[in-house]
């Protein structure tokens, strides 16, 4: 690979869900899986995915239907989603506490 170019990332749902069930053992498994669809039918890219469940993963606080809650808020025109910062799922928990099931 030359210095050019960048290297792909691939989506890697199976292997995210493993690591998080590992790392959380109080999430479950289809709770993640169905997060991470709703993520990806909102069109969400991998990277930003994987930095959502990344951080949610580290906050103590931080359960799969707060992904689904993220996925679920409309983006608005010109929002980013910067690689640092506050968890996007993090702010919709706070904005919308009612989109967060009970899992």
């Amino acid at each position: 690979m030359s210095a050019e170019e960048k290297p792909v990332v691939q989506a890697a749902s199976r292997e995210l869900t493993d690591l998080a069930v590992a790392m959380r053992p109080d999430w479950g498994r289809d709770d993640l899986s169905g997060a991470l669809v709703a993520a990806k039918a909102a069109g969400w890219s991998w990277e930003r995915t994987f930095r959502e469940v990344s951080n949610l993963l580290l906050d103590g606080d931080g359960r799969p239907a707060d992904l689904r809650a993220a996925a679920a808020r409309p983006a608005r025109a010109g929002e980013q989603f910067p690689a640092d910062g506050p968890s996007q799922a993090a702010r919709a928990r706070e904005l919308y506490p009612n989109l967060r099931s009970a899992s």
